[in-house]
């Protein structure tokens, strides 16, 4: 319920076991963070082991909120949402996600990373990554609108399977969308 929700998405992930569910109530989510083991890159929301994260009321009501820095990738950035293969991300915008401005995971998917999941009926708008994946990086990414999103490197997605997604509004040095 509302009352007993945690007050930032990864507090409640944090205590998470493989195979819970995490129902996130509308609102805005754009406190806490955590970085995946080995990277700097902080994530709004690293869920470290295989969970399905639903929002309650879908993407217009309940969006991850992550940091550029003064509109770049760079040391203050922090990605909208790391997912754990297996995984599962339904009903969420995804805005303003950013990787920090290095090469490999870490300047690699500013809205997503979602490399062995699935993401499905998000919005993933206006985020950016130093190198590839702007928007989404990995899995596979269901009824989604991704747009806005900037990378060196696909710029919407990259290395992700789309289904019934619409795309626009992308930019990258090669492949936009």
């Amino acid at each position: 319920t509302p009352e007993t929700a945690g007050h930032d998405v990864q507090t409640v992930v944090d205590v998470c076991n493989a195979g819970d569910v995490v129902r996130v109530y509308p609102g805005i989510y754009d406190a806490g963070g955590k970085a995946a083991p080995g990277c700097i890159t902080t994530n709004r929301v690293y869920a470290g082991v295989p969970i399905r994260l639903e929002s309650v009321e879908g993407p217009a009501h309940t969006i991850i909120v992550g940091r550029s820095d003064a509109g770049e990738a760079g040391s203050n950035a922090v990605r909208c949402v790391h997912l754990a293969p297996g995984s599962t991300l339904a009903g969420f915008t995804l805005t303003n996600g950013a990787t920090q401005a290095v090469g490999g995971d870490d300047g690699s998917g500013g809205g997503v990373v979602a490399t062995g999941s699935v993401v499905s009926n998000c919005v993933i708008d206006d985020c950016i990554a130093q190198m590839i994946g702007g928007g989404v990086q990995g899995g596979t990414i269901y009824n989604s609108i991704i747009c806005r999103n900037y990378a060196l490197f696909g710029g919407g997605a990259i290395d992700a399977a789309l289904h019934a997604c619409v795309l626009y509004g992308n930019g990258a040095q090669g492949g936009a969308a």
